[in-house]
């Protein structure tokens, strides 16, 4: 566990309890359950119950939570967080809440332990706040001008393994060198910036210029293989159910031929949208390149690997007249400006989910070489 990003997940969960009044209104909540439960022929209790448990979903439902990077995930699993913030905590209370419509006491009883933790977790998290600013040890924050790129692996997909590792890692940089390029115009090595274990959580250093371009191509693979996830529940289904896996392999194959098609547009858009090199010859071979990084990208979101971009705009720059008091205009460079917004939206859309049933993409497998980046 690394600890700057250790006390930037400690600032955030703060962060979010509080903007969110988590342990305010589920305490007000839990108050009037025990009033209605002890005076149950009061009808205030169950009224301020209800309007104390409308507002606490209201706000889980917006909470800042909802939105932190897939590479905290471990980190909130491993801190016994990760069901207890934002939507998932909404979710939890909602079940909690039908189940016991008319046994209010067990609704009670569910309720106090969350409550009780919660409580806890806040008065802890401000102890490890207090501690790092004490030993002044930083947050893992970007300096302004500055992205990153972060990939959750699997340890399942490498097995444990170091030289597994090591090759998906060369895989994911091969993923990578296309959108280096698009942006960049030369393709540099990724630079690490960190890594962490439990899942493998690998963060790497980019630049907004080529960071965006991927940002844009994961959101829109994403977005396209969620049109595929009845599928593959009602997949999980059907074989749990007895079905052989011969009857579905024409299912099969028609995902995966309309996956492929998806990612071909998709590879198109991007280096229209997005490369930065004027040959059309050389945006060819960059379009076939995207594509072949894209189908190894959505194999990998089919095997519940997350990705995750991020940037924090640079400062504003002022005119000389601005610093000299004469009333300058601040200079913007709207080409950036629009590459951060870009990658903002793009990240808010990058989010972590647990996927059920076996993998049901094969796009690697039907590129019959890989192509090479032209160097």
């Amino acid at each position: 566990m690394n600890t700057e990003q250790l006390h930037a997940v400690a600032l955030a969960v703060a962060e979010d309890i509080e903007e969110t009044s988590t342990i305010q209104l589920l305490g007000q909540f839990r108050g009037s359950l025990d009033n209605q439960i002890n005076a149950p022929q009061e009808p205030q209790y169950q009224t301020q119950a209800s309007e104390a448990l409308s507002q606490l979903l209201e706000n889980l439902s917006s909470a800042p939570s909802n939105s932190f990077p897939p590479s905290w995930k471990p980190l909130l699993e491993e801190l016994g967080l990760s069901n207890r913030l934002g939507q998932d905590l909404r979710e939890q209370l909602l079940e909690i809440t039908s189940r016991n419509q008319i046994t209010l006491s067990t609704a009670l009883g569910e309720i106090t332990p969350i409550y009780q933790q919660l409580n806890e977790t806040a008065e802890n998290l401000q102890n490890i706040i207090n501690a790092f600013a004490y030993f002044k040890i930083g947050s893992d924050e970007l300096e302004p001008g500055e992205a990153e790129i972060a990939i959750i692996v699997p340890r399942r997909a490498v097995k444990s393994g170091l030289a597994s590792l090591g090759e998906e890692l060369g895989e994911i940089a091969s993923i990578l060198g296309p959108f280096v390029e698009i942006g960049t115009g030369d393709r540099p090595e990724p630079q690490i910036r960190l890594i962490s274990s439990s899942d493998f959580s690998v963060v790497l250093d980019s630049l907004p210029a080529w960071a965006v371009g991927f940002a844009v191509a994961a959101e829109r693979v994403i977005e396209a293989y969620k049109t595929f996830l009845e599928i593959r529940m009602l997949r999980k289904k059907m074989t749990d159910s007895g079905l052989p896996e011969q009857p579905l392999a024409g299912v099969d194959e028609w995902l995966n031929d309309e996956m492929t098609e998806k990612v071909k547009e998709i590879a198109e858009d991007v280096v229209k949208e997005h490369a930065a090199n004027e040959d059309e010859g050389r945006r060819n071979e960059l379009r076939t390149e995207v594509e072949f990084s894209l189908r190894k990208l959505a194999d990998r979101i089919d095997n519940n690997y997350s990705f995750m971009v991020r940037a924090n705009p640079p400062e504003s720059e002022s005119s000389e007249e601005e610093d000299e008091g004469e009333g300058g205009a601040e200079i913007v460079n709207e080409e950036a400006k629009e590459q951060y917004e870009i990658i903002a939206r793009a990240g808010r859309a990058l989010r972590y989910q647990k996927l059920e049933g076996d993998p049901i993409l094969r796009l690697s497998d039907r590129a019959s070489s890989e192509p090479t980046n032209g160097e």
